[in-house]
């Protein structure tokens, strides 16, 4: 009786932490640092808000489908493709999700000081520590905003 209700749930919680693990270095690099493809990879992450649902779900269908590259190795390797399962359906929320989740962050980040970054390069702190250290405690609550929205997208909207 309760296993959809668990289900959602469940999903939910996965997805919520998995967005929030990437989407921090994701929407800090694409924040603070320069290169050629970020328009594209921005857009990328943008997409599934201008996809229509349906037509993301089939273009996952086929990637992850049995006669695909991914699916036949996941044949291969696993004697099942994720399409259909547990798995399909947390990587096609994660994709779903990835812009709900990014987007507040960028937010957060863009009111950093950038000060305080440069303080911690000359500080001799690397950038990996200045990560975890400077950026992260000081774009908490867009952390926080990011983890509601996505639980709250996905228990609201439909699949």
């Amino acid at each position: 009786m309760f296993s959809p209700l668990w289900l959602s749930f469940k999903l939910a919680g996965i997805v919520t932490v998995i967005l929030i693990i990437l989407a921090c270095p994701l929407a800090y690099i694409l924040v603070f640092k320069n290169f050629r493809a970020k328009p594209w990879v921005e857009s990328f992450i943008m997409l599934p808000l201008v996809l229509p649902p349906t037509v993301l779900g089939s273009a996952l269908l086929m990637l992850l489908g049995p006669y695909s590259p991914i699916g036949k190795l996941s044949l291969k390797l696993f004697g099942d493709t994720p399409a259909f399962h547990f798995s399909g359906l947390v990587l096609a929320c994660l994709l779903h999700g990835l812009p709900f989740a990014v987007q507040p962050l960028k937010a957060a980040m863009n009111k950093l000081d950038h000060k305080i970054l440069e303080l911690a390069e000359v500080s001799g702190l690397s950038p990996l520590n200045t990560f975890f250290k400077i950026v992260l405690p000081n774009v908490w609550s867009g952390i926080m905003a990011a983890a509601i929205i996505t639980i709250v997208f996905r228990q609201l909207c439909p699949q």
